[in-house]
C-alpha cells in the first residue's frame, strides 16, 4: 500500500475524531440538536470507514470522500456556537475530501519488472 493511501486513511481518522468530539462538546439547542446528532454518526460512519481505508479496502476512499463532503456541509450548521473549530473541521473534511478521491484513484499496480508472470524465455 503506498503512502498516499495511508495518509487519505489517517487524514479520515483524524476527520472523524475531530467531528465526533465537536458534536460530543457542542451545546445543544432546540434548533440545531438534530444537525448535531447527524455530525456526530456521520463522523462515527466516517471512523469506521477511516479505518477500513487504513486497512487499504479500495472502495471505502470513495465512501470517505462521500463522507467527508457530508460533515463539510453539516459542519457549519451543527455548529453554530463557534467560528474557529467549525472551520477547521471544513478545511479537514475538504483536505480528506481531496485526498480520498485522489487515494482511489490510483491503482497499485505492479510494474513490469517486477511482474511475476514476466518470467525470462529460454529458446
Amino acid at each position: 500500500m503506498n503512502t498516499l493511501k495511508v495518509a487519505a486513511g489517517v487524514l479520515a481518522l483524524a476527520d472523524s475524531v475531530l467531528g465526533l468530539y465537536f458534536s460530543y462538546t457542542e451545546p445543544f439547542s432546540s434548533t440545531y440538536a438534530a444537525l448535531t446528532g447527524y455530525l456526530f454518526w456521520l463522523s462515527v460512519v466516517l471512523l469506521l470507514v477511516s479505518l477500513l481505508c487504513i486497512y487499504g479496502v479500495h472502495y471505502a476512499f470513495l465512501a470517505a470522500a462521500v463522507l467527508a463532503a457530508a460533515v463539510a456541509l453539516d459542519a457549519p450548521f451543527a455548529l453554530t456556537y463557534r467560528s474557529g473549530p467549525q472551520w477547521a473541521l471544513v478545511a479537514l473534511s475538504l483536505v480528506v475530501l481531496v485526498a480520498s478521491v485522489a487515494a482511489f484513484r490510483r491503482k497499485s499496480s505492479l510494474s513490469e519488472q517486477v511482474n511475476p508472470m514476466n518470467l525470462p524465455v529460454f529458446g
